[in-house]
């Protein structure tokens, strides 16, 4: 998913939001070892901000547009444009 530590505090920066060394190297290993991350916190402490983050510094994100279509037609809903 991320080339280096640094790539991945470098998509969190593109997404504003503030990195740790530590919380970097945390979210890095759990990605490489593909296991799941569980953030929890009060409202407003960044927890969706910090996956928006993750998901925009992958080299590997899908196109968010394909995602929602196949959603779409998986739950079988017609797109209306």
């Amino acid at each position: 998913m991320f080339a280096t530590p640094q790539n991945l505090a470098a998509g969190l920066r593109e997404a504003g939001y503030a990195t740790d060394p530590v919380l970097v190297q945390i979210i890095w290993l759990a990605t490489k070892m593909q296991k799941p991350i569980l953030v929890e916190g009060p409202p407003g402490t960044g927890k969706n901000l910090l996956g928006s983050g993750i998901r925009g510094g992958s080299e590997d994100r899908p196109d968010p547009a394909a995602v929602l279509r196949r959603n779409y037609r998986k739950a079988g809903h017609r797109l209306v444009r």
